[in-house]
């Protein structure tokens, strides 16, 4: 990857809208740490700038109070935030569904729009559940029943759900360098999340 003045300035406001927050590992890692981390294998598998950069804000539609779609593109241009937004999770009525509907409902969209997003759009949901996997997978070494002991009995089993469903909409779709390392994470996953 080649750092570029536009990329260097979406670093730094990727790093600057996000830096309230942290992972929920017992160091609290800044999340910044994610995003860097999506944004890289992104690299490694062969994505563009615009698909980098769009890595560094995959979140940031959903999860950073306040910053809107046109904020996005004012921060990254029209390219890397059609991206985004192809990630974001849609908004949906609260209706009379369960804590665990709601979620489920809200995944079930998620999958249909990734469904028909570009290349770009489907190598970041992938660079980010691998991620994601991966992160999980360091907690349950490094921790072991402790870490287990901060999901809900069937939170672990929903999220192997998840990802399983997005390989499964992914996997026609994309190089098989990226696949293979998600089947092997959505492998290792398992192992833990069926406990």
């Amino acid at each position: 990857m080649i750092l570029t003045p536009k990329l260097q300035k979406a670093i730094n406001r990727a790093s600057s809208i996000h830096r309230s927050q942290s992972r929920r590992d017992k160091e609290s890692t800044p999340y910044i740490s994610h995003l860097f981390s999506v944004a890289a294998l992104i690299d490694e598998f062969g994505g563009d700038e615009n698909t980098v950069i769009a890595g560094l804000f995959h979140d940031s539609l959903e999860d950073v109070h306040g910053y809107e779609y046109a904020d996005l593109i004012s921060d990254v241009g029209e390219d890397s935030a059609a991206i985004v937004l192809a990630l974001t999770e849609p908004a949906l009525p609260l209706g009379d569904y369960s804590v665990e509907e709601y979620w489920r409902a809200k995944k079930e969209a998620y999958l249909k729009q990734i469904a028909g997003a570009s290349s770009s759009a489907q190598l970041v949901a992938a660079c980010d559940k691998i991620q994601n996997m991966s992160s999980m997978i360091s907690g349950f070494e490094e921790e072991g029943e402790d870490f287990l002991r901060r999901f809900i009995s069937h939170a672990l089993k929903n999220q192997l759900w998840f990802y399983e469903e997005v390989y499964k909409t992914i996997e026609n779709c994309l190089e098989e360098p990226v696949l293979v390392l998600y089947k092997k994470t959505l492998e290792e996953f398992r192992g833990y999340a069926l406990r």
